[in-house]
């Protein structure tokens, strides 16, 4: 009876085990455009880069900004003026240089390893390859980053990892703040959940979420964004 006891006990262990290592394995695996860059080529729909370098996405942002709002106009816009159309290239560097804003994200940035935007027919999927390792290293305070150190402390074996967090939604501007529909889905590594599903497993709600992933865009005079022939529009 002890010895069957036993064995019963193993084979627990054992199917805990291999569970946890499923996990490990899903949520660790990383994206094919960074384990073969050299396969990869930037396109008007999609674009990868490695280059964080301050001062470059300083002068690639400002570039975006003078095409959104050229210098002496003012911050709203006339009737007169026709919609800003930009490509994958342009979003990423705009939206990163707009975090590059905060020293909240110095840390964040710090240990960014490579990141990917690809436009779809009606979606924008944005993406990251994070050193888990820097932020607990660097240390945050930004509210980018609350979501992912709640996600290290659910998943406390990630925190030593390279990991590959992305969204995929329908832009959306709100109070000033660019965010994704409450329709999205985030992925890390190869687990995909709704915004929903991961508000519950962080014990947080859609709307705190999304206010943690936004990015401040009021100084851009960004109204409206859409997606038209997979290049993004904006007002």
């Amino acid at each position: 009876m002890i010895k069957k006891f036993f064995i019963v006990v193993l084979v627990i262990l054992i199917a805990a085990a291999c569970a946890l290592y499923y996990y490990f394995v899903k949520i660790t695996s990383l994206p094919e455009w960074y384990q073969q860059p050299e396969n990869q080529t930037n396109t008007e729909q999609e674009v990868f880069r490695k280059d964080f370098d301050k001062t470059n996405l300083t002068e690639r942002s400002s570039e975006v900004m003078k095409k959104i709002r050229p210098a002496g106009t003012l911050s709203k816009k006339s009737k007169s003026e026709k919609p800003v159309t930009l490509n994958a290239g342009e979003f990423h560097d705009l939206m990163l240089g707009r975090m590059m804003e905060s020293s909240e994200n110095d840390s964040l940035i710090r240990s960014l390893n490579a990141t990917h935007v690809k436009i779809h027919q009606n979606s924008i999927e944005a993406g990251a390859v994070v050193d888990l390792s820097g932020i607990s290293q660097n240390g945050s305070s930004g509210k980018e980053m609350k979501w992912i150190k709640t996600a290290t402390s659910v998943f406390p074996f990630l925190k030593d990892e390279e990991v590959h967090f992305a969204i995929d939604g329908k832009p959306v501007i709100e109070k000033g703040k660019l965010t994704f529909d409450s329709g999205a889905t985030v992925s890390i590594g190869e687990i995909n959940m709704t915004l929903s599903e991961l508000a519950g497993k962080l014990g947080t709600t859609v709307e705190k979420l999304k206010k943690n992933l936004a990015i401040p865009i009021d100084q851009t005079g960004m109204k409206d964004i859409r997606i038209e022939k997979q290049l993004i529009v904006i007002d």
